[in-house]
């Protein structure tokens, strides 16, 4: 028996059903020159930060240096009158240690002027603690932005005093992974999700987890290859080793609690423009934060070029890198702008290019050729300086 499509109607019912299954799979084009900021630096799933306590000499010995081989960058909470007493606190980072590490690009945070529980202080006595702190660190042309309450001791009081000297502070309990959106964030209070792979702390398992839902995990280190205390050299190089992976494959943005919370924060308020000439076949993007220092992180921008293909990048007239993100919506530049520093001209080609990935070096202060310069190429140029000062070499220079 043959059925009649047109007068059973069965052949439009076929019609408006294939007509709704299209609607919902195929993904809604984004119209050109459209552009928004990354969840995380790089379009990276989840993010990271190593973060250190107390400043004892295993952790310049042993993480420092295994850190700066896979050119990761830690935030070191050291504790202000003991690096500042050499002669009796044997054990512990002291000055030219914290100078090295950071001129290497390390994040050096508060953890007080002495490690009081500060919880257990009054206002005025609490006011004491961080600005002995802040004044020490200042000495030697260190601005910590951020820092971690001794104990993990903090409460509304306190947070309200430590406030007025810093933007950030992390706590401790729970052990939970940070938001990616600032209205979600006590950025007074940031937790911390992991410590030794060991134990009670799932350093892996807290990865694993920001990866999972799209978070941001701090952990937690004290003492390194200590004895009786883990974790080991080998096991924190393992580690490393571990999420250096993930980074390298783009899951993963490892940075300093500055850095991270910054980008949060700008992200959640900045204002982006975009717009498109036909005739120059230019995309104009602007994008304007409305917040002083320390916010001075690159956002990740994506921004549609439809069918076309980029032929440059530019901010304010100088280069940028770039690359290609081919997605279900269509073809997406993705690179990295400095807020507040000034319109990113994109150029676009009929031409088809094979180049998906575009490294510019417009500077020959670009120290570690990763196209752009940063802090890292500042923090090349102090080690430079210190190690020729700390240890005078005849290849010094002036």
């Amino acid at each position: 028996m043959m059925f009649d499509m047109d007068s059973t109607g069965f052949g439009k019912c076929i019609f408006v059903v294939l007509f709704v299954i299209l609607a919902i799979v195929t993904p809604t084009r984004a119209s050109l020159s459209d552009t928004y900021i990354t969840e995380w630096s790089g379009g990276a799933i989840g993010a990271y930060s190593f973060t250190f306590d107390d400043g004892s000499t295993g952790q310049f010995q042993y993480a420092v240096p295994i850190l700066n081989e896979h050119s990761i960058h830690g935030t070191f909470f050291l504790i202000g009158a003991s690096v500042e007493a050499w002669y009796s606190t044997v054990g512990r980072v002291h000055v030219p240690q914290m100078l090295s590490m950071f001129a290497a690009g390390h994040e050096i945070g508060s953890h007080t002027y002495d490690h009081p529980h500060l919880t257990d202080l009054n206002d005025g006595d609490v006011h004491t603690q961080m600005s002995l702190a802040r004044e020490f660190f200042n000495g030697y042309g260190i601005d910590p932005v951020s820092m971690a309450y001794p104990f993990s001791a903090t409460d509304e009081r306190v947070q309200s005093i430590v406030g007025q000297y810093i933007e950030f502070a992390r706590c401790g309990y729970p052990m939970v992974t940070n938001s990616s959106s600032w209205d979600e964030l006590n950025p007074l209070d940031l937790r911390w999700s992991s410590g030794s792979p060991n134990g009670s702390y799932d350093s892996y398992g807290s990865v694993e987890t920001a990866l999972a839902t799209g978070t941001w995990a701090i952990g937690v280190f004290h003492q390194i290859d200590c004895s009786g205390i883990r974790p080991t050299a080998e096991e924190f190089r393992i580690f490393v080793e571990h999420v250096a992976t993930l980074r390298d494959t783009g899951e993963l943005w490892i940075d300093t609690v500055r850095e991270i919370a910054c980008y949060i924060r700008e992200r959640s308020s900045a204002n982006i423009t975009s717009s498109y000439d036909l005739e120059s076949k230019t995309v104009k993007v602007g994008l304007q934060v409305a917040l002083d220092y320390p916010y001075v992180v690159p956002l990740t921008l994506r921004t549609d070029v439809n069918d076309y293909y980029v032929k440059s990048i530019s901010q304010s007239e100088m280069p940028i890198s770039y690359k290609v993100v081919n997605d279900e919506a269509g073809r997406l530049v993705q690179y990295d702008v400095v807020p507040n520093g000034g319109d990113v001209t994109i150029e676009l080609t009929d031409q088809a290019s094979e180049q998906q990935v575009v490294c510019v070096k417009p500077f020959e202060e670009d120290l570690n050729n990763d196209c752009k310069v940063d802090m890292t190429d500042f923090a090349i140029l102090a080690a430079s300086w210190l190690d020729c000062h700390l240890e005078p070499k005849e290849a010094c220079f002036d």
